[in-house]
């Protein structure tokens, strides 16, 4: 079971709340991203793929889950409120968190052959607003 204390790489993934951050503060988005990352079985470098960030960026993700850094700039603002929006979306519809990550994981031919996180992981924020309006399409919106 996909739970609260899933890992990314090294990195803890328990609820904020449960972790030891040091001088750094994890923001409300920043903890649902990380409840995200853990539900979804994401490593560190598929998350900062999913953020946007470039390789020789991927130093930062354990910083920004440590509260250590945050993330500025409106396209990377933009991509985590639509990947929350997918994770909220996912919520309601499948109540049972395996259900939801077998949907995200199960090739769909609107996607032409690919899995919504397989589009997500092609790394641009216009394949983040496609799974977004799949999700919303789902739930009904």
């Amino acid at each position: 079971t996909v739970g609260y204390y899933s890992t990314i790489g090294e990195q803890s993934l328990a609820p904020p709340t449960q972790r030891g951050y040091g001088a750094g503060q994890v923001t409300g988005p920043i903890a649902m991203l990380i409840l995200m990352a853990a539900r979804w079985q994401l490593s560190q470098e598929q998350l900062g793929t999913l953020l946007g960030l470039d390789s020789n960026e991927m130093h930062v993700v354990p910083l920004l889950l440590d509260g250590k850094i945050g993330l500025h700039g409106k396209d990377r603002q933009a991509r985590i409120r639509h990947l929350l929006a997918i994770y909220g979306l996912l919520q309601s519809v499948f109540r049972d968190v395996n259900v939801g990550y077998a949907w995200l994981t199960e090739k769909k031919r609107v996607l032409g052959g690919d899995s919504p996180l397989e589009r997500l992981m092609k790394g641009e924020l216009e394949d983040i607003l496609i799974v977004n309006r799949l999700a919303q399409t789902l739930a009904g919106q």
